[in-house]
Order: structure tokens, then C-alpha cells, then sequence
């Protein structure tokens, strides 16, 4: 079993964070007010596939890099920075130039309360638990077959793909702009990934803050305009996402770079 893990790290990886987290969706034929799935599959499948195959250390040095804070200000002005202009973006074309209706305002009451709902979607809605296993565990064992363009494609459908249990129990969430925007989100969370050598936590607080200010944005406005609004930021946000994939920071990296987790000297990329 375990040396079937190790040579398979990463399709074994993919198995288990899929069933971990659909496990639910069938209940949703008998309740559909119940939860289709659940964001705790990718990260219980990176730590036992690193317990498989690499045991303590491989858990350990994946757990490690939660602690990879110091990475400079300007990464965490880039992880907050880029969802924070993306949203503004969205919100200044849909209501100047297209003519969106907010039938909403954000009040002193939003931005207060703001920094708890940020942390209560980074801690418990899914960041965290996911980028433990798609950034942490995943994207390194497809770097090293894949240059970072192909990879960030390449694993942002995979991502995708793995919310479509929300996507066809949520008739509100629009299913072409999500994936467009996920796609968008892989690039840029793979030049941050680059840039601070792995830091785990700059991936968290990136997801996190595009996740917090999606709550507070959307719902300002009336119902037949927000699809409109998700548009804007989907092209904001790939647009972002063209402009760091031609950076040096993501050029540079050929598909060789890989953490020390993944040098085991046995291949994971199959």
C-alpha cells in the first residue's frame, strides 16, 4: 500500500481529496437544503498521502509551511492587494459604465465586522483546507512535469472540477465565470507560490480575501445584475492573471523546481 502511494503520490492524492469531500453530495437527493460537500477533503488527503508515503517528515514539512510567514510585505500586499483592486475594478465598470443596479451600500458596520468574516472563511469555509492539499500538496508535484503556465491550467481544472457539487446544488453561483475565475486564481496563486518559495500562508490569505470581499460585493447588488458584476471581475481577474504570468518571478521557474517534501527520489507526478 505504501510504496503504491509513493510511486503515485499525486493521483493518489486526487482520489482521496475528491471522496473525502463529495462524500456528502449524495445526501442532497434526500435533503437538498443539505451540504453537497465539504472543504476538508484536500487537506486530510495531503497529510495522509504524506504520511503514506514519506510518513512524519512528509507531514510535517507540509504542515511547516503554514508557519512561512516571512516573505516579505510586498506578498502580502500582492495577496490582498490584487483580489481588493480585481472587486473594485468589477464594481466601478458594472455601475459607471454598464449601468448595474446596487440596491445595497457597505455600511461602517461591513467594515468592522470585516476582518472576522475574513478569518472565519480563511480558518473554517475552505482557504485553509484547501490550500493545504491543491497548493501545499498538489501543485509542487505538478510543477515538476509541467512549466508553471500548464501546471496553474492544469490544476486549476482539477480545482474546479472538484466544486461541481456546489455548482449543481447552487443555482446562484454562475458556473462559467466561477471556472474562468478559478483558472485566473491557479495562475496567480502559483506566482505567489514561486515567489515565496511555497509559503502556504500567503495562498490562504489570497483565497481568503477574493472569498470575503465576493460576500460583501455581490449581494449590493440586485439579482439580474450580479452576473454582470461576476463578468467584470472575471476579465479584472484574468487580466491580473496574463500580467504575472509573464513576470520573471514565474518565467524563471521551468517545471524542475520542486519543495523538499516531493525529493524523495522516486517520481510523483504519475
Amino acid at each position: 500500500m505504501r510504496s503504491l502511494v509513493r510511486r503515485h503520490q499525486l493521483a493518489s492524492f486526487l482520489i482521496l481529496a475528491f471522496a473525502f469531500s463529495w462524500w456528502p453530495w449524495p445526501m442532497t437527493l434526500m435533503n437538498k437544503e443539505s451540504v453537497a460537500m465539504i472543504p476538508w477533503g484536500p487537506a486530510i488527503a495531503a497529510m495522509l498521502v504524506s504520511w503514506l508515503a514519506l510518513g512524519g517528515t512528509g507531514v510535517r514539512q507540509l504542515i511547516g509551511r503554514l508557519g512561512q510567514w516571512r516573505v516579505g510585505v510586498r506578498w502580502y500586499v500582492a495577496a490582498f492587494g490584487i483580489p481588493l483592486a480585481t472587486w473594485g475594478v468589477a464594481v466601478v465598470v458594472a455601475v459607471v459604465f454598464l449601468n448595474s443596479r446596487m440596491v445595497a451600500a457597505l455600511t461602517p458596520v461591513d467594515v468592522l465586522i470585516f476582518p472576522v468574516s475574513f478569518l472565519t472563511t480563511a480558518l473554517i469555509k475552505g482557504p485553509l483546507t484547501e490550500e493545504i492539499g491543491w497548493r501545499g500538496f498538489a501543485l509542487p508535484r505538478v510543477l515538476e512535469t509541467l512549466r508553471p503556465l500548464r501546471a496553474s491550467l492544469a490544476l486549476g481544472l482539477i480545482w474546479f472540477s472538484w466544486h461541481l457539487p456546489l455548482l449543481l446544488t447552487d443555482p446562484t453561483r454562475p458556473a462559467l465565470p466561477f471556472a474562468l475565475s478559478v483558472l485566473a486564481f491557479s495562475v496567480i496563486l502559483t506566482w505567489l507560490h514561486l515567489a515565496t518559495s511555497g509559503s502556504l500562508v500567503i495562498a490562504v490569505v489570497f483565497h481568503a480575501t477574493v472569498n470575503t470581499i465576493a460576500s460583501f460585493v455581490v449581494p449590493l447588488f440586485a439579482p439580474a445584475d450580479q452576473l454582470t458584476v461576476w463578468w467584470v471581475f472575471v476579465a479584472a481577474m484574468a487580466a491580473a492573471a496574463s500580467t504575472v504570468a509573464r513576470s520573471r518571478k514565474f518565467a524563471d521557474k521551468d517545471g524542475e523546481w520542486t519543495l523538499p517534501e516531493t525529493r524523495t527520489g522516486v517520481s510523483t507526478a504519475r
